[in-house]
């Protein structure tokens, strides 16, 4: 275990303790799962964990799994799994998302449901969400977002979220995360190449800028590469499509804290089974 790196996680724990609850998770989540797309052209299971607004251009059931060691650090890991499904412009789906160690340790569960109006996407999440330090009390908050996409042209779509807003949240929880607010833009040159950018504004937080893009060679294999300026922390992944599923390797570098490495599972079934 590199101690050094330790101590520098548990710094960027203490500024969190001092600020907003929202700085945490910029270091225990990956750019990389959060910065997919889920498009017309290129469907994914975990794009729509991203944006549930995404659902419907999903044909059939489809599942996803992520998992990375972030700073390459043991013990601090984090594992995402989505499952999912839709049909005549419809979608639900659900998600989990676990990471730390015994010492510490949150959990995010999520359900998705979304709705195709012509060209307009519109959906809504409900997220438990819970944090568990030994020696003190555990914490859990829920919280409701409310995602949108837009179509603009047969390549272009633009997106936006509202994250845990103040007239959205729940009774009688105390609110202890700060709104969010995304703003996304997506270019489908064709099927191989995908362009996308989001900006993201947390209360308390300067704006945060997410860019990727995706390319797919022959149907078989893709790469993606983009740049989160949380950190910054730029990211690669390349993958390889086998009958339903794709694999694919993926890699982030924080400036401060170092690589990590992750990996990526998705299976979609291209026959919708719920069709009648």
């Amino acid at each position: 275990m590199d101690v050094k790196k330790i101590l520098q996680v548990l710094m960027c724990v203490g500024t969190w303790c001092t600020g907003s609850a929202q700085l945490l998770a910029d270091i225990t989540s990956s750019p990389y799962p959060e910065a997919m797309t889920c498009t017309p052209s290129a469907p994914n299971a975990l794009g729509f964990a991203a944006n549930p607004a995404t659902l419907p251009f999903l044909q059939g059931v489809c599942a996803g799994f992520y998992m990375e060691n972030r700073f390459m650090v043991s013990g601090l890991h984090v594992a995402e799994a989505t499952l999912g499904f839709a049909r005549r412009g419809s979608g639900m789906g659900m998600a989990a998302r676990y990471f730390g160690n015994p010492a510490y340790n949150e959990w995010h569960a999520s359900l998705y449901y979304a709705k195709q109006l012509g060209d307009i996407h519109l959906a809504a999440s409900f997220q438990y969400n819970r944090y568990s330090i030994t020696g003190y009390a555990r914490a859990q908050h829920w919280h409701i977002g409310l995602h949108s996409l837009w179509k603009l042209s047969d390549k272009v779509f633009s997106t936006i979220q509202l994250i845990d807003p103040p007239f959205a949240r729940l009774a009688g929880d105390p609110g202890a995360f700060a709104a969010a607010y995304h703003l996304g833009l997506c270019y489908e040159a064709g099927e191989e190449l995908c362009l996308s950018a989001a900006l993201k504004k947390t209360e308390g937080l300067p704006l945060q800028m997410v860019a990727m893009v995706q390319y797919r060679f022959d149907r078989r294999y893709a790469l993606r590469a983009g740049l989160s300026t949380a950190g910054p922390q730029p990211f690669f992944g390349l993958g390889r499509q086998w009958k339903d599923f794709r694999f694919e390797f993926a890699l982030t570098y924080h400036t401060v804290l170092g690589l990590s490495p992750g990996c990526l599972i998705d299976y979609q079934r291209p026959v919708n089974p719920f069709a009648s």
